[in-house]
């Protein structure tokens, strides 16, 4: 490529981003070689779904949309990979990042799963019912205080016996390890000492 054609480029590419004008994203492309070839195939209307109805495959979770009046139930897995949102202004074509928090919900089998956005509300409310089924019913978004907007949640699942559910964030794996201490512990009454 010639010095006079980069430099135009770079230029046309810098206007487009000041402007706010959409830009054609460069992927990068894999040569279509026979091993390649042989991965590839067309996807048949229904093939997916009716892959994952036999029970023998689990899919990676997609994500989800919750809408105003819908409630989504399942497992709650536990906290999904953070999403990443890019926004550019128009005015000053700055572009900025805003990373937002995700949860999974598998279904009963644990073959499909879903992503969701997670919210402040949420990430209070869900945190007792990782491991457990929870449905999720989304609310109207509401105005409050400082002009901002709330989106209104409903959390529930059933009472399990002899649980005392955890409302308070605990990381992953701080959580894993007191989950393995309980299922260590010996019934009320017991004691490891021999008789």
């Amino acid at each position: 490529m010639s010095t006079d054609t980069n430099k135009s480029d770079k230029y046309n590419k810098a206007v487009t981003r000041a402007t706010g004008g959409e830009q054609a994203i460069e992927t990068p492309t894999v040569p279509m070689t026979a091993d390649v070839a042989a991965m590839v195939k067309a996807t048949a209307p229904g093939s997916i779904a009716e892959r994952l109805s036999t029970g023998k495959y689990e899919a990676a979770p997609q994500l989800f949309k919750l809408e105003p009046g819908q409630e989504l139930s399942g497992i709650l897995e536990g906290h999904g990979p953070d999403a990443e949102f890019e926004h550019s202004d128009k005015l000053t074509g700055v572009v900025t990042t805003t990373i937002v928090k995700t949860w999974i919900i598998a279904d009963p089998t644990k073959t499909v799963r879903v992503s969701i956005l997670s919210s402040a509300q949420l990430d209070k409310k869900l945190n007792g019912f990782i491991g457990d089924h929870v449905t999720i019913a989304r609310g109207q978004d509401v105005n409050i205080s400082g002009g901002r907007r709330m989106t209104e949640y409903i959390v529930f699942g059933e009472k399990i016996a002899g649980k005392r559910r955890q409302w308070f964030d605990v990381a992953d794996t701080e959580r894993a390890m007191i989950e393995a201490k309980a299922q260590h512990a010996l019934p009320a009454g017991e004691s490891n000492h021999a008789s």
